[in-house]
């Protein structure tokens, strides 16, 4: 699944290859020019034998693996780990399984027996292969065929990628009816869900295939919208529309908006929101609590890179109170075990995620940072992360909500924007301009604000729905007025033709 990297690792390995035949030459020059010197022999399966356990392994839980040691001195060992892709074990997988090849320290207990240290990192049947030279130049191998189960070890995030992004956790997967694009999803093809779980301190995120996963799909059963299959989660989009699939595993949810269309919009998204509203839990903890992955299910910032695993290095302490709208606040932050290199602060609604993080020195004037300050943005429960990235690759984060409450401090205007929206309504947004903001503040809608419309001599030209849209009626001009903490802005609606 995750694929990033794997070229830079061809590219080591290949100059690695060439090192050694060079290195193989040299040596071939020299022992030609010296006295004979021991040969080298290769056991076959005759000086490493892998114990296999009697019971399936726990998937990302460390376990000591029995060596059968014919030979003597041997200290590591170079162990990989791989997967076949059928059940006669024809078919390997070329792309093998992430963090699968190490070496190992080999262990000697005071019995003297030999074992290894090892973290299974995919579910199911994988392929445990060790090889090792012993300082006596035999060399030699061994494979076994073990069992990996979940774990009782809850993990920390549980993302969900979709094809050509499978590293990335998302909200949307957009489905495209109109397969003439070559990027599109048509009716002919299947659409995946790839889910995978992040695991404290472990620096590669667990694949969950299939059988491990559960999953779940809301949408009108008379009339769906996507063809699902439950073995395979495969997928098909049948009409246009939204369908819910909830992915389940060790204990928590991902959900994800699977949003067919004719033609593919990225900055499509309206059918969605809903869908997630009616499934989003009610967060009902103290607002000075604090969570390592997103509370709503939403999407989590543990998707970074290739050498970044999430650690529990940072504690943050949010306000237990109401905040305002606009107004700064300091965050206070601590960390541990590790120099910090950055952090980074984003706010987000708790429906689709839409992180625009912003990024902060660990110093200030040479001054260790004991404090973030934070500007809400979001009304009501306004979710925040703050997150830490280290200098070891770790990084730590922690979720916290705000409820945040408007505030007309420093407010210089207000001003609105109308464009066209489906089925003949109008879509009003409002510009927020501070005097202690740089950039002005755009609300996505009229909700937090008292508004009204000055037909003129026309009546009915504009009508205002209950949730706040605007329908246009007849042909005309109308002003719409809205106020915001007792600033008030306005914005003068042409409407040319009548709308049917």
């Amino acid at each position: 699944m995750f694929r990033s990297g794997r070229r830079l690792k061809s590219v080591r390995l290949f100059a690695g290859g060439i090192a050694a035949i060079a290195w193989m030459q040299i040596a071939a020059t020299a022992q030609s020019a010296a006295p004979a010197a021991p040969s080298y022999r290769f056991g076959h399966g005759s000086l490493i034998q892998i114990v296999a356990p009697p019971e399936p392994l726990k998937v990302a839980e460390k376990v000591e693996i029995s060596l059968i040691l014919h030979d003597k001195g041997l200290t590591s060992v170079v162990a990989t780990q791989n997967r076949y892709l059928d059940p006669e074990h024809k078919f390997r997988d070329v792309y093998g399984i992430d963090g699968g090849n190490q070496t190992l320290a080999v262990r000697y207990r005071p019995d003297g027996s030999a074992y290894i240290e090892l973290i299974p990192l995919r579910l199911g049947e994988i392929e445990l292969t060790v090889f090792g030279s012993f300082p006596d130049r035999a060399s030699d191998r061994n494979s076994a065929f073990i069992q990996i189960v979940p774990s009782e070890r809850k993990p920390i995030a549980l993302i969900v990628g979709s094809a050509g992004r499978p590293d990335s956790d998302t909200d949307i997967l957009r489905l495209n009816l109109d397969d003439s694009h070559p990027w599109a999803q048509g009716p002919k093809q299947m659409a995946y869900l790839y889910p995978a779980a992040y695991y404290l301190d472990l620096h590669v995120p667990i694949e969950i295939d299939r059988p491990f996963a559960r999953f779940t799909v809301s949408q009108p059963e008379d009339d769906p919208v996507i063809e699902f299959d439950q073995t395979s989660g495969g997928m098909k989009p049948l009409r246009r529309g939204a369908a819910l699939v909830e992915t389940f595993y060790g204990g928590l949810v991902k959900r994800t908006c699977v949003l067919v269309r004719i033609a593919r919009d990225i900055n499509d998204r309206g059918d969605c929101e809903p869908l997630f509203s009616s499934v989003r839990p009610t967060v009902t903890a103290p607002l000075d609590t604090t969570w390592m992955q997103n509370p709503y299910g939403m999407s989590n910032e543990y998707v970074w890179g290739v050498l970044e695993f999430p650690t529990d290095r940072l504690d943050v302490t949010p306000p237990n109170h109401p905040v305002e709208f606009a107004q700064a606040l300091r965050i206070p932050v601590k960390t541990s075990r590790g120099k910090v290199l950055y952090y980074t602060v984003a706010q987000s609604r708790p429906g689709i995620t839409n992180y625009n993080g912003q990024r902060i020195a660990p110093e200030a004037d040479g001054t260790p940072l004991t404090s973030i300050t934070l500007v809400p943005l979001q009304f009501d429960d306004d979710l925040v992360v703050i997150t830490a990235h280290f200098a070891d690759d770790g990084v730590s984060q922690r979720y916290f909500r705000l409820h945040v409450t408007p505030s007309g401090k420093g407010l210089k205007s207000v001003e609105l924007h109308t464009f066209p929206a489906e089925n003949g309504y109008l879509r009003v947004t409002a510009t927020l301009k501070y005097e202690q903001l740089k950039d002005p503040v755009q609300l996505p809608d009229l909700k937090r604000m008292t508004y009204r419309i000055d037909q003129g001599v026309i009546p009915d030209v504009l009508h205002i729905e209950q949730d706040g849209r605007i329908r246009r009626l007849h042909a005309g001009q109308a002003a719409l007025v809205a106020t915001f903490c007792g600033v008030t802005g306005g914005v003068l609606v042409d409407v040319h033709e009548p709308v049917l």
